[in-house]
């Protein structure tokens, strides 16, 4: 009987992490096509680049999966402050749920005027994902349902 119940607390567990998983994108993706818009006209450029536009801010995605997500976090935060160009400052790597690494992106956010600043963004302009001490990052722990030690995993 115990180990029934051990089993069926793993399966709930498990699903439950699934089912997290599964309803984020849809939680997350609630943008309008304005916003899509403005983030779509955010360009990113070299410090170099933005000689005589005006900086606005420093600003910080939050933890995405893919770096391409956190970018597009900063432009819409940057088109939300009448941004026109980002100049990515920092990547960092952040573990999210489980075993799964994302990264976070820092910007400084400017405006400027007609005819400054890149009309497109240069491929050197662009942070690369940052490397990751893996065996840092995933320590197992008490939360890690997945990877838990041995002796501790679901049965």
């Amino acid at each position: 009987m115990k180990m029934k119940t051990a089993t069926l607390d793993c399966l709930k567990k498990t699903a439950l992490i699934f089912s997290i998983i599964l309803s984020t994108p849809l939680i997350c993706s609630c943008y309008s096509q304005e916003q899509i818009d403005g983030a779509n006209n955010v360009i990113t450029a070299l410090a170099t680049e933005i000689d005589g536009c005006t900086f606005i801010k420093d600003i910080d995605s939050n933890a995405a999966a893919r770096i391409e997500s956190a970018r597009f976090e900063l432009k819409m935060k940057a088109a939300s402050l009448q941004g026109t160009h980002i100049v990515e400052t920092h990547a960092f790597p952040t573990r999210l749920i489980g075993r799964t690494v994302g990264v976070v992106l820092s910007a400084r956010v400017y405006r400027c005027p007609l005819g400054k600043g890149p009309v497109l963004a240069a491929p050197e302009s662009l942070t690369k994902t940052p490397d990751i001490n893996i065996d840092y990052m995933l320590d197992d722990d008490d939360i890690d349902l997945f990877y838990l030690t041995r002796d501790r995993r679901c049965r």
